[in-house]
């Protein structure tokens, strides 16, 4: 810590936040009595160390011929001494090497004697340095000297300014670094916290972009000298934005004769919110003199602020004259009258091409003007302003037609289309113009007004010389000429029917006699479109819903009558979740059982599929051979087929549904083994059959689920059957099925009459119903009668394959562990005595 001294010839002891040891000069002491501002304001710009003047000398050493140095001492340190490094009008090119041991470029350690140049104990009491008129080319890191006061590097070769050079100089109070060729200088050079810089001078410099961080201090300082620079503009490099819970200065920043002739839009510039808020914040000023200053719209933001603020930015007293516009050369810049100051936009700042466009802050309005230039349509797009939000727009005196839907038309105060062809103005147009005042006078080809300018007052539309056609569509006009009346109007004249022309204020709407007619008319029409779309959309909703119902419905009506069709292989091809035990014995003991004795063709897949084939690829051929597909429908069958095998039961569907909806003659017929309710059924179109399709419930009262079944097939296509219907049959064949029922057969070699008598009679009938000898018989009859069949089949099996096949896997219909409720008087045999034989025997009987 360096020892502090008094002050010496009338002066007084000046503190600042960093330092203790200040004196301020003589002259400011009749300061004192004005105010404490003003005493400090002075000593800021007139203060010295009480070192002042006691400083030893340090030598410079040349220690290469391209002109970098040492610094050496003569004399031992001495903590008490405080030291300077004076070198004026030399040949330097650097800040010696051993201040801060900066240089890391040259090898000038591996060299000398460290011990010789080992400047380190002195590098804290060096207080000035003074190297102007050098040749020094760049200011390193010197923040090693930390109670450095004074460094002059002026008249040298200096290009750039870094941010880390003095930044930690916390007790620097002067900066001289003019009449360098500085071009550039990082952002918060001069003005970061750890900084107390008083007087920074760098006039005469080469720096054109100023960043405002270097403009500005949070304390006091004196004067930053920008002078004769080639400043032209001011940017923020760093996005910087005043902190409003802090002041800044007092002080003042010299920019004279500089290249600025546009004074920056601070607001924009500082992140402000307004430019009070800037004078709020600091207190100092700028100096312009001799800049070509610009009165424009850019200084319309300043004539706003109160009168003391606008001296202490501008400082009447330096007379700071405006040098255009032509009508306001040679004025003093403060004042300016507001309304004076605007700026001639221009087509790059987005006028359009022959317009004259000028922003006036004062009003907070741009006026575009762009008459009689015979425009066909509306400009595309008008000026952005930084200073004004409103537009007035002229485009009098051209050609145009339609008030365009430009995205402007809201910001516009007034729209002046006057003398143009004006035949129209939509009604979306009336919301956007809905803030301004509009001129549509003189347009002779407009004959009427959209009703949405009912809501407008009529003195802020003008009228005049139109002339409108007062129909029906106008007759709302009547109303809004009353209740929106305006003495000023300039209002256009009616064409009423059968009256003539008449003036605004002299039409009445009761002249249009016939617009109530025409309003019922209209609202029946209404009423009628409404209803009509109400009841499409309706429709539209329920065929959605219901479209596979109405499909299956159509399809029905479309198939052609029930009749043998000889192009198909089989009647009928049976799906099921083959997985499900007592549905599959359902299946293989009852319903293909007896839809096979009765001469239908079936096909079940799990059986008839011969093992190892490609099963999708079988059932699509299979299918285009049959007539009908059964479909049984359980709970299971809906099991999540991603998570089984059984991907081919929605393979089989869509193959049957498919075939369904493209050929008339097939069918589909569904049994609901499971009383599965359609609600239940995940897929649409199964649902939709449950609903309106062929369904044969599984159960019912009457116990004829394979007769429905066959009814919904229709007759089997076997080819033995074609024609019995009409045609006696031949006499060596005797026929099983239908058409024969009546016709007595007559028997030979194999059965005795008793035996042909109780086949002929066959017939199932309740069991309950049975006499108790017919019980007996019944029960007797099973052995012999299979007897007979085997016997019959074996003699058989050569006979000529035109005979006719009949099914003989004849099986009752119940449960292996119930007494059946139903059986034949002929026979009486349980399933199993035929469950192994899959195949029909043929039976020839001769007269």
């Amino acid at each position: 810590m360096l020892a502090t001294r008094q002050c010496n010839n009338g002066a007084l002891p000046w503190k600042t936040d960093e330092r203790d040891d200040l004196c301020c000069g003589s002259k400011c002491n009749d300061q004192l009595s004005v105010s404490e501002s003003e005493y400090n304001k002075c000593c800021t710009c007139n203060s010295y160390t009480t070192l002042a003047g006691t400083e030893r000398k340090l030598e410079i050493e040349y220690f290469s011929v391209t002109g970098q140095v040492f610094v050496i001492a003569e004399n031992a340190f001495d903590n008490s001494d405080v030291y300077k490094i004076e070198q004026t009008n030399g040949y330097m090119t650097d800040i010696p090497s051993n201040l801060c041991n900066w240089d890391h470029y040259s090898n000038w350690l591996d060299i000398y004697d460290s011990d010789l140049f080992n400047m380190t104990m002195f590098w804290s009491n060096i207080v000035n340095i003074n190297l102007k008129r050098n040749k020094i080319r760049h200011l390193p890191d010197i923040n090693c000297l930390r109670n450095l006061d004074t460094i002059d590097l002026s008249f040298n070769a200096l290009t750039l300014l870094r941010n880390n050079s003095i930044n930690l100089l916390t007790k620097l109070r002067n900066l001289d670094l003019s009449f360098n060729s500085i071009k550039d200088m990082d952002p918060y050079v001069l003005s970061q916290p750890t900084l107390s810089i008083l007087n920074a001078n760098l006039n005469n410099n080469n720096i054109e972009h100023l960043d405002v961080t270097n403009c500005f201090s949070l304390k006091p300082f004196c004067y930053i000298n920008y002078n004769s620079n080639t400043i032209n503009s001011f940017v923020n490099q760093d996005n910087f934005t005043l902190n409003s819970s802090m002041q800044y200065g007092p002080g003042m920043v010299g920019l004279q004769d500089t290249n600025l002739q546009q004074w920056p839009d601070l607001v924009d510039l500082l992140n402000l919110d307004s430019l009070t808020q800037l004078g709020q914040l600091i207190q100092f000023g700028f100096d312009l003199r001799g800049i070509k200053l610009k009165c424009d719209c850019y200084l319309a933001e300043f004539s706003d602020l109160m009168e003391d603020l606008q001296k202490s930015l501008w400082l009447e007293y330096f007379e700071v004259l405006c040098t255009s516009p032509q009508h306001l050369e040679g004025r003093l810049a403060y004042l300016v009258k507001p309304y004076e100051l605007v700026c001639n936009l221009t087509l790059s700042e987005g006028c359009p091409k022959g317009c004259s466009c000028v922003d006036q802050p004062s009003n907070n309005t741009v006026f575009v003007d762009c008459s009689n230039l015979k425009l066909d349509r509306m400009p595309i797009q008008l000026p952005y302003s930084h200073f004004s939000k409103y537009i007035e727009l002229n485009v009098s005196q051209n050609e145009i037609r339609r008030i365009s839907n430009a995205t402007y038309l809201t910001s516009l105060t007034v729209l002046d289309i006057s003398n143009n062809l004006l035949d129209i103005v939509q009604y979306y147009t009336v919301g956007l113009l809905a803030n301004a005042t509009l001129n549509i006078s003189y347009n002779k080809q407009l004959r009427m007004i959209p009703k949405s300018f009912q809501s407008w007052d009529i003195c802020d539309i003008n009228m005049d010389y139109l002339e409108f056609d007062c129909n029906c569509t106008m007759a709302w006009i009547d109303t809004w000429l009353k209740h929106k009346y305006c003495e000023q109007a300039k209002l256009f004249t009616c064409l009423v029917p059968h009256y003539g022309l008449k003036n605004a204020t002299e039409f009445r709407s009761n002249m249009l006699a016939d617009c109530e007619l025409r309003k019922t008319v209209f609202f029946i029409w209404y009423f009628i479109i409404i209803s009509t779309t109400i009841f499409l959309a309706i429709s539209a909703v329920v065929v959605y819903k219901l479209w596979y119902e109405i499909l299956i419905i159509c399809l029905r009506i479309r198939r052609s009558p029930i009749v043998r069709h000889t192009e198909f292989d089989y009647d009928a091809v049976i799906t099921f979740n083959e997985e499900d035990d007592g549905l599959r014995k359902w299946v293989a003991t009852v319903l293909a059982p007896e839809l096979s004795r009765d001469g239908y063709s079936v096909f079940l897949p799990y059986k008839d599929i011969m093992y190892g084939t490609e099963r999708d690829g079988e059932i699509i051929s299979v299918f285009d051979k049959s007539k009908t597909f059964i479909l049984v429908l359980s709970k299971s069958y809906f099991i999540d087929i991603e998570n089984s095998d059984r991907s081919w039961t929605e393979n089989e569907w869509k193959y049957a549904w498919n075939q369904f909806k493209s050929y008339p003659m097939k069918n589909i017929v569904v049994i609901n083994y499971d009383y599965i309710s359609s609600f239940e059924v995940p897929q649409r179109q199964i649902s939709a059959f449950l609903r309106v399709g062929n369904v044969v419930q599984f159960g019912n009262h009457d116990n004829n689920i394979v007769s429905e079944v066959k009814i919904h097939i229709g007759p089997p296509i076997t080819q033995n059957n074609i024609g019995l219907e009409n045609k006696k049959p031949p006499k060596s064949i005797v026929q099983y099925n239908i058409g024969i029922e009546n016709k007595k057969p007559v028997f030979k070699d194999h059965f005795s009459f008793p035996t042909l008598t109780l086949i002929k009679n066959q017939k199932v009938v309740p069991y309950h119903e049975l006499s108790e000898n017919e019980s007996e018989y019944a029960e007797s009859s099973v052995g012999s009668l299979n007897d007979i069949f085997l016997a019959s089949s074996m003699k058989e099996e050569n006979i000529n394959a035109k005979h006719l096949s009949m099914p003989f896997n004849i099986c009752p219909r119940r449960k292996a562990t119930e007494k059946p409720k139903f059986v034949r008087k002929c026979c009486s045999h349980k399933h199993t005595d035929f469950e192994s034989q899959n195949h029909t025997k043929t039976l020839n009987i001769h007269k």
